[in-house]
């Protein structure tokens, strides 16, 4: 009896010990690494139809304006299967705030627009003043895509934040970023990175 007992309080001292990954929140790593050179290469592709198409994110300058605000420049744009060959569509200038991450009008540099913040933790809830997304953090979980397996953040995401009736889910792993985004009809997932 002493024996199980002595066992008993052992258990109970190594599972309290143990580390559950929800526990693991707020958020410790960067949900958005930014540095010149990372890159991000996505397939999207819709079941019903068939259709798949491959697009690229990268940060491929640094910018400082106002002599204290440093911008990441990034491009996006779409891609042959491979990657090795892309046409650069648009470009986007983004910082990081105290607490949250920014887009920025290079004409008017003056201007700019809260997006997601840089820490979360489940049941957080923002609205984006770049796109007046709502978003809501349900949960994290292990998720498997072509580039690997993370333990992501999974994030309900609004498409207006008046209009719940349509959303997608996003899952942002830490010091990876975005790792795959499900719409009504098409998914979208990371295939490989530059993030570290």
């Amino acid at each position: 009896m002493k024996k199980m007992l002595i066992l008993s309080i052992i258990v109970l001292f190594v599972v309290g010990c143990t580390n559950n990954p929800k526990d693991k929140y707020p958020s410790e790593g960067d949900l958005f690494p930014l540095k010149k050179g990372y890159y991000w290469h996505y397939m999207s592709y819709n079941e019903s139809s068939g259709l798949t198409r491959y697009h690229a994110t990268e940060i491929y300058d640094t910018l400082t304006i106002q002599d204290t605000i440093h911008l990441y420049k990034s491009r996006l744009g779409d891609a042959n299967s491979d990657f090795t060959s892309i046409t650069w569509t648009g470009t986007q200038h983004v910082a990081k705030g105290d607490s949250f991450l920014y887009y920025y009008n290079i004409s008017d540099s003056a201007r700019k627009w809260k997006d997601m913040p840089l820490f979360v933790e489940i049941d957080n809830i923002w609205i984006s003043d770049w796109d007046l997304q709502e978003f809501i953090v349900e949960d994290k979980e292990s998720i498997e895509v072509p580039a690997g397996v993370f333990f992501a953040y999974k994030i309900r995401v609004y498409i207006y934040y008046l209009n719940h009736n349509l959303y997608y889910y996003r899952w942002v792993a830490e010091d990876v970023g975005i790792v795959k985004e499900e719409y009504s009809t098409w998914t979208s997932v990371l295939l490989d990175y530059k993030s570290n």
